[in-house]
């Protein structure tokens, strides 16, 4: 009983690690993705887009927070781009 008992949680152990082996594997990933979509030049502005993404906010909801001066913007030809330092603060909060 003792070794059932011990296979058992040998299999659950085995289990989990599996599990949590492809829970980091899908978060490398993700970072891989992440990296390739926002550039690391530092002199690069995000878009609004690319602001409201990492933010995990609507495009909507960054717009109304430029608009209420929370968020300022530098304009690229017709475009409105966020520069990296303002996107950094405001994302800290």
């Amino acid at each position: 009983m003792e070794t059932d008992i011990i296979a058992q949680l040998e299999q659950i152990i085995e289990k989990n690690r599996v599990e949590m082996t492809n829970h980091i594997n899908s978060a490398i990933q993700e970072i891989k993705r992440v990296k390739e979509k926002f550039p690391t030049n530092k002199n690069t502005p995000f878009s609004i887009q690319e602001v409201a993404d990492m933010a995990l906010l609507s495009r909507q909801i960054i717009e109304e927070d430029i608009k209420k001066g929370r968020l300022k913007t530098v304009t690229r030809g017709k475009r409105k781009f966020i520069p990296r330092e303002e996107a950094h603060n405001y994302l800290k909060g």
